[in-house]
């Protein structure tokens, strides 16, 4: 308690959360926290360090910020950096973006039977599943009903998205678009220069990472695999 108010802290601890615009304040603090890991950007790439990511977490999970949103302040960040020179994992962006993909265009063909509203016991193909006879089901058993409970709430948390999440706002929607775009135009600018932007191989695996993400960013949606003649053409007008 002296700590925070001899640094003045004590007005932000006791003020009521709900007053705060926590999406913009958790954007700043990622931005902070960036700038202060990438003073030694050779070594981090842009990853947070494990207690940087659990603060960041503990914020999320406090105050109600939307992964989407993290990731995509996340994405606008490492973008900055990496058009400024900077060396970021190509893995990392990879991660985010199909983070932030799986929101905007769904993650899985169940995902999108869940949300279209076929009946339950319907499959992804839309034949029905059998039911049991009636006798046995005359016979159910505490066992057997917890069992059936088990497995449901199991296939429902499959239908979900990364972090539990099934919906997007229209803002996040444009930001990943715009965010899309200018990650498009960043690979295709280092697979350009890759003399210069993997010198001798290096970060080890970064050109390989480059092209698969190139690849996913290409993708027009999560499910659906871009032509290889596609991917080819792009990186011959690199070269």
């Amino acid at each position: 308690a002296d700590r925070a108010q001899k640094h003045g802290m004590d007005e932000f601890i006791s003020s009521n959360p709900c007053n705060f615009d926590h999406a913009s304040l958790f954007e700043m603090v990622q931005r902070l926290t960036l700038d202060h890991r990438l003073n030694d950007s050779y070594s981090c790439l842009g990853w947070f360090s494990p207690g940087q990511v659990f603060v960041l977490d503990e914020y999320c999970a406090r105050n109600g910020v939307r992964g989407c949103h993290r990731h995509l302040c996340y994405l606008r960040d490492l973008l900055e950096r990496a058009e400024n020179g900077a060396m970021i994992d190509p893995t990392l962006l990879h991660y985010s973006f199909a983070f932030c993909a799986s929101h905007v265009h769904g993650n899985s063909q169940q995902m999108h039977v869940y949300l279209s509203g076929l009946p339950p016991n319907t499959d992804p193909e839309g034949s029905k599943t059998p039911s049991p006879p009636e006798p046995e089901a005359k016979k159910d058993t505490k066992k057997e009903s917890k069992k059936r409970k088990d497995s449901k709430t199991q296939a429902n948390q499959e239908l979900k998205r990364p972090d539990g999440i099934g919906t997007v706002t229209v803002e996040e929607k444009e930001r990943f678009e715009e965010i899309k775009e200018r990650l498009r135009v960043l690979l295709e600018n280092q697979i350009t220069h890759f003399r210069y932007c993997f010198p001798f191989g290096r970060p080890e695996g970064a050109l390989k990472a480059t092209l698969s993400l190139l690849e996913r960013v290409l993708m027009k949606d999560i499910v659906t695999p871009v032509p290889q003649e596609e991917v080819k053409t792009v990186i011959r007008k690199c070269l």
